[in-house]
């Protein structure tokens, strides 16, 4: 994991900084097009479906995205920085084509996206507390709404922490897809 990379002593004995793999990250991530699954083309090619929050830090959503819905996409992402933060502003703002990135986009500078486990949690606490910088509409018109969540393979503890901060006191239902049911969710869609 890159928590560990940027413990080891041998990448730090190169004289790197611990964050330097943010630097490393973003220059990456500048210079390939990650190709998506046809399955994620495919679910992301429905009209339905227009605003998609992902947990990853790489635009492949967004890149297939934009290939979908073009100029009308709408990229926000919450990047721990109250002050830089971005939430919908009313309920049809769901309508949109949006990509919203919940734990920042890669591109960011330092600690502005999920890379480390401290990174996680120091994401994990701002989405829980009650400051200006959490998206509260967006928690909030989330609240009530049915949500689908796919291709995450985190640890039960963080799905459940990702569950609880979009659903924070709602009283939807969800569905949630694990790789083995592939054709229980092809029904469901």
């Amino acid at each position: 994991s890159f928590s560990e990379l940027i413990n080891d002593p041998v990448y730090l004995d190169n004289g790197r900084k611990k964050d330097y793999i943010y630097t490393y990250v973003n220059r990456v991530i500048a210079q390939t097009r990650f190709q998506p699954s046809e399955l994620l083309r495919e679910i992301l090619s429905i009209r339905q479906f227009r605003f998609v929050i992902t947990t990853s830090f790489t635009p492949v959503v967004e890149n297939v995205m934009r290939d979908i819905w073009g100029d009308k996409l709408r990229v926000m992402r919450f990047n721990n920085n109250p002050r830089e933060n971005q939430d919908i502003v009313r309920d049809r703002d769901l309508n949109k084509p949006t990509v919203y990135y919940m734990f920042g986009r890669a591109g960011d500078s330092a600690h502005r996206y999920v890379i480390t486990d401290t990174d996680m949690l120091d994401f994990c606490s701002s989405w829980v507390v009650d400051t200006n910088g959490r998206p509260k509409n967006l928690v909030s018109c989330l609240k009530d709404k049915y949500l689908l969540m796919l291709g995450n393979s985190y640890s039960d503890w963080l799905f459940r922490f990702i569950w609880y901060s979009l659903r924070k006191s709602g009283s939807g239902n969800g569905l949630y897809a694990y790789e083995t049911v592939e054709d229980e969710l092809s029904r469901f869609l």
